[in-house]
């Protein structure tokens, strides 16, 4: 192992999705990437459920090459894409710092305002 190397925490019954973009000999992404699929040999599914899950990880796995070969498949993921990023209400906090301290503290003025 290298120290560039990252754990995930993964449990035996996830699945995930490995994107490794390709780099040039100046560590420029080239475009390119490389999708992998990540299962646990001791997952506890069934192997319905095992195969079922490995399916639909290589379904979303495929839409990368799709997006690369069809323009309108790929305009159809980047309006989504975009309509669900409006949805998307992310707060920006205001910054207090306390005088004589190293605290700061972020204040998001959410409407449960700490109490969830």
């Amino acid at each position: 192992m290298t120290k560039d190397t990252v754990f995930l925490n993964l449990k035996p019954e996830d699945f995930a999705i490995r994107l490794h973009p390709k780099l040039d000999k100046n560590n420029r992404w080239t475009g390119e990437v490389v999708v992998s699929i990540i299962a646990s040999d001791s997952s506890k599914l069934t192997d319905h459920d095992y195969s079922g899950m490995l399916q639909f990880t290589n379904m979303l796995c495929s839409c990368v090459p799709m997006m690369e070969e069809d323009n309108e498949f790929r305009e159809a993921v980047m309006e989504y894409y975009e309509s669900e990023l409006d949805k998307v209400d992310v707060p920006v906090p205001t910054v207090t710092r306390e005088p004589n301290t190293n605290v700061i503290r972020l204040h998001f003025n959410t409407k449960i305002d700490g109490s969830a």
